[in-house]
């Protein structure tokens, strides 16, 4: 899980706990950089250079 900066943690929060409803694939990237804009990214399809993927 990706939070970026210590900022807005209330909705990174919020928005972590919905995108965990929706039962991502275990291994999958969550960035909550921008928590009105969470990503998952399946596993092994980090960024490059990325140790996810």
């Amino acid at each position: 899980i990706r939070l970026g900066r210590p900022l807005d943690m209330e909705a990174k929060a919020r928005a972590l706990a919905a995108v965990l409803d929706e039962s991502p694939a275990p291994g999958s990237v969550i960035t909550l950089v921008a928590p009105t804009r969470p990503a998952v990214l399946p596993p092994g399809e980090g960024e490059a250079g990325d140790p996810a993927g």
